[in-house]
């Protein structure tokens, strides 16, 4: 008999060893399917959803009426129009919105200044675009 022959036989002569089987008639579930890891996944999905409703900004009122220019601006400020000399050596073009607070405080702090040295003086002319 061979080297391979006498492998085989020994291989079919040894008893084959049987796993004892556990006396438990429920078969083990994998740990995802366990309920206490559903509940658990269940309570932070609905945490986190509580969490980002809870944040988000609230709409504004729809009962409110609408507000006006923070300031009133001069009557000769005008888009389109300049206020000064057509002849002024100088064009100042201002681009402001009527609701900007910064062109509000530029129109009622700087612009009274401008027009008394320069505008009535010949020097500037300001055109004005909205």
């Amino acid at each position: 008999m061979s080297r391979r022959e006498r492998r085989q036989q020994d291989r079919l002569d040894r008893p084959v060893r049987e796993r004892p089987r556990v006396a438990s008639s429920r078969t083990r579930r994998p740990a995802w399917q366990s309920p206490l890891f559903l509940v658990t996944v269940a309570a932070v999905v609905v945490g986190g959803a509580l969490v980002l409703l809870s944040t988000r900004p609230q709409p504004a009122s729809s009962g409110g009426s609408l507000f006006g220019p923070p300031t009133a601006y001069a009557t000769e400020i005008v888009s389109g129009e300049s206020v000064g000399s057509a002849e002024a050596p100088v064009v100042l073009e201002v681009y402001s919105d009527f609701q900007c607070p910064v062109c509000a405080r530029f129109v009622r702090d700087q612009f009274p200044t401008l027009k008394r040295q320069f505008i009535d003086a010949g020097v500037l002319r300001r055109s004005e675009e909205h």
